[in-house]
């Protein structure tokens, strides 16, 4: 069945996405799929292994105004949270929703 509507991307190295989310491992991946389709929310895990943060995608976000119609952030890292929420919110479009936090419409599981 082909999906209609926008996607919800959920970026994490090693965690399993919660139902209606598609996991998105790499930082690259999820900018394919935000250049090339309509991201309706994306959740965001702040350490992605070999070294690379999300720092990188939302920098990539601002820079090239490819913006999801909501961001959560899931990350255990509290401090990157604030930063990734604070740098969002100063540059986001005004219809874009920005959350402090992880989508609560589920439990979020550890893999």
């Amino acid at each position: 069945m082909k999906r209609t509507g926008p996607l919800d991307l959920y970026l994490d190295d090693l965690r399993t996405p919660p139902p209606g989310f598609i996991v998105v491992r790499t930082i690259d991946e999820c900018r394919m799929l935000l250049e090339e389709t309509d991201v309706g929310r994306i959740s965001l895990d702040y350490h992605l292994g070999n070294g690379r943060t999300a720092d990188e995608l939302t920098e990539w976000i601002v820079e090239t105004g490819h913006w999801p119609h909501e961001i959560y952030f899931h990350s255990s890292d509290i401090e990157a949270r604030k930063r990734m929420y604070t740098y969002l919110s100063k540059h986001a479009p005004e219809q874009v929703l920005i959350h402090t936090g992880p989508y609560r419409g589920h439990m979020i599981h550890r893999r």
